[in-house]
């Protein structure tokens, strides 16, 4: 992979500065004669014709000429148009997007700023910062520093300013993702312990002292959501650090999703420990992680924090996906779903 980011942007670097025309401003004629160029190979012409139906080879070798940097500015033209039919969108084309984007710097930046094409900025931002994060390189500076020569760094400032903002958020949401572990094996049920079953009125006399776990944020920009958008739309969540007074010794991560999320808890032993949302805290460092039956099967994970290091008991099953919980410093009450079933564990 180090050796094909390398070459593509070998060929980046030795191409002309001025911007690129985009296809579609060439008229029929004039796309017709590049088409019949002896310039453009037999599998781009079939791409642009029949991109849907080519087969596996043909496919693999107009993406091998449409993602390296073109010296012919009109085949180049009709290349770019392909490239962005052809890209992949989940970032799996990283490489090729950082030596494209630095070839054709301004191209790209003009088409980020046209309505049409002003989402593609977060999806290319998406792909550097994922790539950023899995290299742990940010390859992301060799475009930046193309797009922020002084020519291009007036005309387009905003533009690259939240490009540079949009590849910053997907790289720490990808940063976090390579630290979580997807596990979601409900722990061994704790021996002789069951939840106490409680009335009705001892359950709403709680004040819930304790709170869950909480990001505390807002996606109160578009970069933000848009990535939001993106990562959760290719990985399934997105991924974020929480600041907390814990204990310093402890990294939370919240993964994010339209239908919840779950935490990676990793302690000063750097284990990392999988656990379901609700998420509580007492102060003593008893811990209830509360399964709805979404990741988790209906259940309340217990466990206990001592000096950084995190200590899973087991499990305690519920019958039903709760419907209210509410955790004081004695231990954690649960309204079932349902059903008149109220429960307390200490």
């Amino acid at each position: 992979m180090r050796r094909l980011v390398a070459l593509l942007l070998f060929f980046a670097a030795a191409l002309p500065v001025a911007a690129q025309k985009p296809w579609a401003e060439y008229d029929e004629r004039q796309q017709q004669q590049i088409l019949s160029s002896r310039r453009v190979s037999p599998a781009v012409r079939e791409a642009y014709h029949n991109l849907a139906t080519l087969d596996t080879a043909t496919h693999n070798a107009a993406w091998r000429a449409v993602s390296t940097p073109q010296r012919d500015r009109r085949v180049a033209s009709l290349h770019l148009c392909l490239y962005e039919r052809m890209r992949a969108k989940d970032a799996t084309t990283a490489a090729e997007d950082i030596a494209m984007l630095a070839a054709y710097a301004e191209y790209m930046l003009q088409r980020m700023e046209q309505a049409e094409h002003h989402y593609d900025l977060y999806s290319y931002a998406f792909a550097l910062g994922r790539f950023d994060a899995v290299q742990g390189k940010q390859r992301s500076q060799q475009v930046l520093r193309k797009m922020l020569k002084r020519r291009l760094s007036r005309r387009y400032t905003t533009t690259i300013a939240t490009f540079r903002d949009a590849i910053d958020y997907a790289r720490e949401s990808s940063q976090l993702m390579l630290l979580t572990d997807t596990d979601f094996t409900s722990p061994c049920p704790i021996d002789g312990v069951m939840p106490t079953q409680i009335s009705r009125a001892d359950f709403e006399a709680q004040q819930g002292s304790v709170k869950p776990l909480t990001a505390n944020f807002k996606a109160d920009s578009e970069p933000l959501a848009a990535i939001i958008d993106e990562c959760i739309t290719h990985d399934g969540f997105y991924h974020l650090a929480l600041s907390h007074n814990i204990s310093k010794h402890l990294d939370i991560i919240l993964s994010q999703s339209p239908n919840g999320g779950y935490f990676t808890l990793i302690d000063r032993n750097d284990t990392p420990h999988t656990l379901p949302a609700p998420l509580y805290i007492l102060p003593d460092g008893r811990l209830f992680a509360v399964g709805r039956g979404l990741y988790f099967a209906p259940q309340v994970i217990c466990g206990s924090l001592s000096d950084g290091v995190l200590t899973i008991e087991g499990s305690l099953p519920i019958p039903r996906p709760t419907e209210d919980i509410r955790c004081t410093e004695r231990g954690l009450y649960i309204s079932a779903a349902d059903e008149n079933l109220y429960l307390f564990i200490e």
